[in-house]
């Protein structure tokens, strides 16, 4: 379906204009002003609803009317200045068609109306429209490789910290493979401080028997002094002198025994000898520094298998993200493009032309992109619109719309009319 007629009333700058195409491709030059997108707008006003100025009224005059014979059907189109519309789509007898707008919109396509936008687009647009356009959906293998990455991601960041710890442990070659305890060292300790506090107790009771048989001496010394005093009363004091002579042997007696226990006790103290407490706790030191290193190899032995479970995790992501990108290189290769050359990258998704992007290539090749794209999504109606075609190289662009129209595979009744705004040349 195409326009083989078209007619326009009051529109924007136009009084009146009608043209019917004789072939595919209709040209409109003029000089500035006179009126040539308002053609353009006709058509898009037409069909696109809402699409255009909101009043395409001519200045001084009450309504506008455009008229678009597409040979099945016929839409006719008014408005008026203050601001009513009304839509009319007719077919070949004349009948009614009920819903005319959504019938329109179900005809024209996204870029029907301005083709160039494509080339206009960021380029991740342009990738999400040629990928609808030639039945390329990668969003299912895009989201696998997506969740792997983060995973990756994440790996690659406790990888890191993993060997981070690793590289924070010593290895002690020296230290063995497991703790040693102290058990032993301590109950010799406390054996050998039992040991010192039996010599200690030796050492009082030495003390308390010299302090013992100095006060006996003293006490016979004065029992001696009593026994001269009482001698020399003797007649005073007979039978004191008798009771200090029984105290005096008595004293006598004891010294004696003082004596022998103040022998026996300097004979124990001599023979009583210490043990040196500080081999004990130079033998602790020494275990608690192999003790340090044999946790330290541990240590590093486990931060070293993680590196290594964190390393092959790491390497099966990214096989598995390689994979993905392998289905998705696979999928982008057996798509087939409205033009030769073009294609998405499988890596940035990108649009690419003869394998560079397309914001890279000249004007005149995204111009013939552009309209390609336009003429691919235009599912039913067979019209696009190329504005401000003046900034392209147009005859570039008609000859590869006739070498278009020309190529092999392609279905029988596909035409399309091609209105192009440009200078009269």
């Amino acid at each position: 379906m195409k326009i083989i007629r078209l007619t326009s009333e009051n529109v924007k700058r136009l009084n009146a204009v009608e043209i019917t195409p004789a072939g595919n491709l209709v040209v409109i030059g003029g000089q500035n002003g006179q009126g040539k997108s308002s053609v353009l707008d006709s058509i898009e006003l037409a069909l696109g609803g809402g699409k255009g100025p909101a009043v395409p009224v001519r200045r001084g005059e009450s309504k506008a009317r455009v008229v678009v014979d597409l040979g099945d059907l016929v839409v006719r189109r008014t408005w008026t200045a203050s601001g009513g519309s009304q839509l009319v789509v007719t077919d070949r007898e004349g009948a009614k068609q009920a819903s005319p707008q959504t019938l329109l919109d179900r005809m024209t396509g996204k870029l029907s109306f301005d083709p160039l936008e494509f080339s206009r687009q960021k380029p991740e647009l342009q990738a999400e429209t040629l990928r609808k356009l030639v039945g390329l959906d990668l969003s299912r293998l895009d989201e696998e490789r997506r969740a792997l990455y983060d995973e990756r991601t994440v790996a690659n960041r406790e990888l890191k910290a993993a060997e981070i710890r690793m590289q924070a442990q010593t290895h002690y070659a020296d230290a063995p493979a497991e703790e040693r305890s102290a058990a032993d060292v301590l109950a010799a300790q406390n054996a050998a401080a039992a040991h010192n506090r039996r010599n200690d107790e030796l050492r009082h009771r030495f003390r308390s028997a010299a302090m013992n048989e100095r006060e006996l001496q003293r006490m016979a010394v004065a029992a001696s002094d009593r026994q001269t005093q009482a001698a020399l009363e003797v007649q005073q004091a007979l039978a004191e002198l008798e009771a200090a002579k029984e105290a005096t042997k008595a004293a006598l007696a004891a010294l004696a025994e003082g004596k022998r226990a103040k022998e026996q006790a300097e004979a124990a103290e001599a023979a009583a000898k210490d043990q040196d407490m500080a081999q004990f706790a130079k033998q602790i030191a020494e275990l608690d520094a192999l003790n340090v290193k044999v946790r330290s190899n541990k240590f590093r032995a486990a931060a070293v298998a993680r590196v290594r479970e964190l390393s092959s995790r790491v390497d099966g992501l990214t096989a598995d993200i390689d994979a993905i990108d392998g289905k998705k290189c696979k999928a982008v290769a057996a798509v087939q493009y409205p033009i030769a050359g073009l294609g998405i990258d499988a890596a940035s998704g990108a649009v690419t032309l003869n394998g560079l992007p397309l914001e890279q290539a000249s004007s005149a090749e995204q111009l013939r992109v552009s309209v390609a794209i336009g003429l691919a999504l235009n599912p039913k109606l067979k019209v696009v619109l190329i504005r401000d075609g003046s900034c392209y190289s147009m005859r570039s662009a008609c000859g590869w719309w006739r070498r278009w129209r020309r190529r092999p595979g392609r279905k029988s009744g596909w035409s399309a009319l091609a209105w192009i705004a440009a200078p009269a040349w």
